[in-house]
Formats: structure tokens, C-alpha cells, sequence
């Protein structure tokens, strides 16, 4: 359900020029995501796969497979930056994923970075820097959310609505007024299995559930209207 709504807004506000990215992985094959969609970088034994319309982050030892995988089909995205995904908590073990944002082809996540265990997330900016507390997921699915200010050089980051412990927003130099080239997964180090899906990079934040069933309500009504009239 959650996906039929996410996908809804999204088929709605694809013609608005604020809308950038949306992917909810349904239509990949399990296997690596490297290769599927626009997910165009990483390497053919990535540890990062696709499981039942999910991005499933594998634990393992470091080395060629912690690849990053991503897309450059947010590129050209600046001033106020959204990025929001969701994430599966499990148990809490070793550092084994992280989202990250980068404005050129390194990726270091030089714009902003989430990442965490399978129990944890926490902020980073300038690549490696740690800005946030690390602060636990609620059992089940949880929603991280990054905002990117180019304008104001700014990070803040959001877990289920709320600032991650630490300070809100962030400052950091050398990166005011730049562009978004591309966000990326990857597997930071050896740990368990950790579950990603519903990633959303745009000039506005995900819809709240409220505005997706009025969403969903209002393009049934159309559906319906339409088939009266045949």
C-alpha cells in the first residue's frame, strides 16, 4: 500500500518542475542492482542487490563487492534538496550501509551522507565528517530524510520526522551553491543484512500519508469518472 501511494504522487507530480527522482525498485529482477534502471556505477559482485522490489545491503568482508551503486538521474539539482528513503531495522551490529550525496563523481558523499548499522543511523557531511548523534531505528520500516541547502551551505537530517540528536542544521564549507550529481548506496563495512526502499530526490519532501490517500482518493474518482462516461 505504502508503495501504490508513493508511486501515485509520484506519476502526479512527474510533470512539476520541482520533481526529480523516485524509485521504488518493484520492476528490477533480484540480483544485482548495478545495471537496472539508472543505477549505472558499481561492479558485477556488488554487495548491493535487489530483493523482492528492495534494496538489500549484504554483509561481508571489505573489498570490490562495498562498490558504491548510482545514479546520475538527480543531476542538476540545487538550492533546497530533499533526499528520503526508508529503512528496515534489524539488529545492530557492525557500520554496513550508507546513502550518500555527492556533487561530483567521487563518492564520498561530499554534499551530505546517512548511514548506520542495521539498528542506527546517524549524519555525515564533507564525506567522513560525523555531525549527528547515532540514534536508534523503531522497530519495523523507519524514514530517513536529508535536506540539502545549497543556498545556505546547510545539512539537516531527519529520522520519522524528528532531527537526529546533534546539532540542526548543519553547516559546512566549501560547498555553497553547489549542484547535485548523483546519490549512491553503498556498504560501508562487514555487518548484517539491511533492507532499503522508497528512495525520493527532489526540490520538495515526500508527500505526508494524508496528502497520498487524498492523492489516491481523487485519482480513483478520475479512473471512476472515466469509465462512466465510456
Amino acid at each position: 500500500m505504502k508503495k501504490a501511494l508513493l508511486l501515485a504522487a509520484v506519476l502526479t507530480l512527474a510533470a512539476a518542475p520541482a520533481f526529480a527522482f523516485f524509485d521504488d525498485f518493484n520492476s528490477y529482477a533480484n540480483g544485482n542492482l548495478y545495471g537496472q534502471g539508472t543505477w549505472n556505477k558499481g561492479n558485477s559482485t556488488s554487495w548491493i542487490q535487489v530483493e523482492n522490489g528492495m534494496v538489500k545491503i549484504v554483509g561481508g568482508d571489505t573489498g570490490s563487492g562495498d562498490r558504491t551503486v548510482g545514479t546520475e538521474a538527480v543531476a542538476g539539482l540545487t538550492g533546497t534538496i530533499y533526499i528520503e528513503f526508508d529503512i528496515l531495522a534489524g539488529e545492530s551490529l557492525n557500520t554496513s550501509w550508507s546513502v550518500l550525496a555527492d556533487d561530483d563523481g567521487t563518492p564520498d558523499g561530499n554534499l551530505a551522507r546517512a548511514y548506520g548499522t542495521a539498528g542506527t543511523v546517524r549524519g555525515r557531511i564533507d564525506g567522513y565528517g560525523i555531525v549527528t548523534g547515532q540514534d536508534p531505528l523503531a522497530p519495523g520500516w523507519n524514514h530517513v530524510q536529508i535536506v540539502i541547502d545549497t543556498a545556505a551551505n546547510t545539512d539537516t537530517f531527519y529520522l520519522n520526522g524528528t532531527p537526529l540528536s546533534g546539532t540542526n542544521p548543519i553547516s559546512h564549507a566549501g560547498y555553497a551553491g553547489d549542484v547535485l550529481q548523483r546519490v549512491s548506496f553503498h556498504k560501508v563495512n562487514p555487518g548484517q543484512t539491511v533492507y532499503l526502499d522508497n528512495l525520493w530526490v527532489a526540490n520538495r519532501p515526500v508527500p505526508e500519508p494524508a496528502s497520498l490517500v487524498a492523492l489516491m482518493t481523487g485519482l480513483a474518482g478520475v479512473v471512476g469518472y472515466a469509465r462512466r462516461r465510456r
